[in-house]
């Protein structure tokens, strides 16, 4: 499914500077789930759960017990405190590809949620890239890749502390909530295409036929920049 369901909306991409000129230039970057599974050990943008695909947790309210004749004096063990939470990760390909960004709404810029200051102390998030016209940035996404069948999509929310099943690459912690991300999904298996190129086994580049129309704003500023106005000029 790749279309939205609520509202009108923006694209932007945080990140360094130099990272955003290439997306400017119509240079891509796309990662592999595993990329941003180890990229949680360093800050707390990536998830080391990224991935996951059902998550259960130990019954608090339920008691086990053990018991067996092999067992000296027939002695009963209690043996609650079970191992958990379970994470059951598919066997997703190393051959997934990912290119996340960040959406907003009309409703946002009405009721000034642009975003909290969460984003201000994110590592690597000193700037953002504002796309223009984020429906030409997406079909022209699409158009490059049409032959590897890509996926649009917004991520969805969920509490990890919670049991969840059929979660997948669009699926992510609540506490991530903040980043109100969109990802495009896409496999490639190294086919010779001459819009990529393998940079590293994490990291393939997508070089698009157009520049991409946009502006870099330093990530402390760029909520300032937005104006509401209605059909009275008010």
């Amino acid at each position: 499914m790749n279309e939205f369901t609520d509202d009108s909306f923006g694209l932007i991409k945080f990140g360094k500077e130099s990272w955003l000129k290439n997306i400017k230039e119509g240079k891509i970057w796309f990662r592999t789930i595993e990329y941003y599974q180890d990229y949680e050990a360093d800050n707390n943008i990536g998830d080391k759960n990224e991935g996951v695909s059902d998550i259960f947790h130990p019954d608090e309210n339920t008691k086990f017990y053990f018991s067996h004749p092999a067992i000296e004096d027939g002695k009963t063990f209690e043996i609650s405190n079970i191992a958990g939470p379970v994470h059951s990760f598919p066997n997703y390909s190393r051959n997934t590809y990912i290119f996340c960004l960040s959406f907003f709404t009309s409703r946002d810029i009405i009721e000034k949620t642009i975003y909290d200051d969460s984003i201000l102390t994110q590592k690597d998030w000193d700037d953002v890239f504002f796309f223009f016209n984020p429906v030409e940035f997406i079909n022209t996404v699409r158009k490059s890749l049409d032959k590897y069948n890509p996926c649009f999509r917004k991520v969805l929310y969920f509490d990890y502390l919670k049991n969840n099943v059929n979660l997948d690459i669009f699926s992510k912690s609540e506490k991530y909530r903040y980043q109100k991300e969109v990802r495009i999904v896409f496999q490639y298996f190294g086919q010779k295409d001459r819009l990529i190129e393998q940079i590293n086994d994490d990291t393939i580049a997508i070089t698009l036929d157009k520049n991409i129309e946009g502006v870099i704003i330093p990530t402390d500023s760029f909520r300032e920049g937005f104006i509401v106005e209605n059909a009275r000029g008010e």
